[in-house]
């Protein structure tokens, strides 16, 4: 499995919201990018998924920018990823039954879908909250 660039950029986006939400303050797109050397075109539209998805809020004017919706603990990396991201699957005969001929007699697909499994409880469970806090306990 290979996770794009949407992912992994949308969780460090909203991972630096993170610090800022104690602080009840806003932070621009043009500074999460500069932070996170994130393309800021890139960037802004991730953040637009993100709120579609009731994962960031935004205010606008000169004293505006983007903070968390929902306190840290309560946003999942799954949350994030199923954001930006059209599906996350370990194989493509998971997302679409029709992409594999193979599929009655398949004996790799029982060992995909539970890996697939495995891999939804773990980004479910999985908070933004847990990041930072494994990341100062390093």
């Amino acid at each position: 499995m290979k996770l794009s660039r949407r992912g992994k950029y949308a969780l460090s986006a909203l991972l630096d919201l993170v610090a800022l939400q104690k602080k009840e303050e806003l932070a621009s797109a043009r500074e999460i990018a500069k932070r996170q050397k994130i393309p800021l075109p890139f960037l802004e539209q991730l953040l637009l998924a993100c709120k579609r998805h009731h994962l960031v809020e935004s205010k606008r004017g000169p004293n505006g920018g983007y903070a968390l919706a929902r306190p840290a603990s309560a946003i999942s990396v799954f949350h994030v990823f199923s954001a930006v991201e059209e599906r996350v699957v370990l194989v493509e005969c998971l997302k679409r039954e029709t992409s594999c001929l193979r599929m009655k007699s398949c004996l790799t697909r029982p060992l995909w879908e539970k890996m697939h499994r495995a891999l939804f409880q773990i980004l479910n469970e999985t908070t933004l909250e847990d990041l930072c806090q494994q990341r100062s306990s390093i």
